[in-house]
């Protein structure tokens, strides 16, 4: 019977052992959740390709409103601006405060 109960404690303290050695293995195995990533969105960007030649809708409006400096509008009074683009004679005209009596009218560049 002393057989019996040294196999018994013997199986019993592998069986803990192996129980400990199992926790060991799976908190050796948890990993650190992936971070997730956050899209943030922004405008669009509008690009016109013609050409080959790229111009952006940024850079378009900026030749407008520096064209309009120039003729002496404030940035502040052209409440409207209608712009028209004709990519195959590289010219953009352009209609600010349309129908009022504060209309500018002019034409850029493209490109």
């Amino acid at each position: 019977m002393a057989t019996k109960a040294t196999k018994s404690a013997a199986s019993t303290k592998s069986a803990s052992k192996t129980k400990a050695a199992t926790k060991k293995v799976s908190v050796a195995k948890k990993t650190t959740p992936a971070k997730k990533t956050t899209i943030t969105a922004r405008d669009p960007q509008f690009i016109i390709e013609y050409a080959n030649q790229r111009i952006s809708t940024d850079d378009i409006l900026k030749k407008i409103k520096d064209d309009l400096k120039s003729k002496g509008a404030k940035g502040t009074a052209t409440k409207a601006l209608d712009i028209y683009v004709q990519p195959e004679n590289n010219d953009v005209y352009y209609v600010s405060n349309s129908g009022t009596v504060k209309e500018i009218t002019g034409k850029v560049d493209l490109i």
